[in-house]
């Protein structure tokens, strides 16, 4: 190879790692679950719906909700080694719910809570969530608010696997799923008050599925580094 498809290689090599470390950069995490929260538990179901609050994640505060609306059971939902797990007993229809939506001490959603952050900075355009799921599958769906009348939503069947990443897509890409307005015109991901996490159990199933993180992403364009053989 001559020098200068070396010095093209080099450079096409060296930008690629650039564009990597810029998107890297960029990324918002909306949580990666390294604050720990005590487990909720609901049993015997239909059972009352269980919450809590911990200072962690987007915006200084994480709430998680589980209920279960069926006979069965136990519902279970905790934060513990850097995962949030979440447990469904047979035919309990049960479902966890994680806002992200400022520090307000409540599981009532604040659509605007957050006050306008811009999950859309240095090209980001996906939300990726890595999750596991066993033995049944599980929908996982992301709510995302500007406030309360424009919202969008975006929902995953999330097939038995383990640590399989899932991407959400800003209006206008398809990765796994993509956004779509459920409220008014629509979410605008450069403007976000709230958003929540669903994980919905299908009524007659076990279930047990853990989430690694939820975090931005410029997915969509994947960079892909590859490995070369100067000679």
């Amino acid at each position: 190879m001559g020098r200068s498809n070396n010095l093209v290689l080099s450079v096409g090599v060296a930008l690629t790692l650039l564009l990597l470390s810029e998107r890297l950069r960029a990324q918002t995490v909306i949580d990666d679950f390294t604050v720990n929260q005590t487990a909720l538990f609901i049993f015997p179901c239909p059972g009352a719906p269980q919450s809590s609050t911990v200072a962690g994640g987007l915006g200084g505060e994480r709430q998680l909700t589980i209920e279960c609306n069926a006979a069965g059971g136990p519902t279970t939902a905790s934060v513990g080694a850097g995962l949030l797990v979440f447990g469904a007993g047979l035919t309990a229809d049960s479902s966890a719910v994680v806002q992200w939506d400022g520090v307000d001490g409540s599981a009532n959603l604040d659509p605007i809570g957050l006050g306008g952050v811009d999950l859309t900075v240095g090209g980001q355009n996906t939300l990726r969530v890595r999750v596991s799921t066993d033995p049944n599958p599980v929908t996982l769906t992301v709510e995302v608010y500007t406030d309360g009348s424009n919202a969008s939503s975006c929902a995953v069947a999330i097939p038995p696997s383990s640590d399989a990443d899932f991407g959400f897509g800003f209006p206008g890409l398809t990765p796994d799923c993509t956004f779509s307005a459920f409220i008014g015109s629509g979410a605008t991901f450069s403007n976000v008050g709230a958003i929540q996490l669903i994980l919905d159990g299908t009524a007659g199933t076990t279930l047990d599925a853990a989430i690694d993180f939820i975090r931005t992403d410029a997915g969509a364009v994947p960079v892909e580094l590859q490995t070369f053989s100067v000679q």
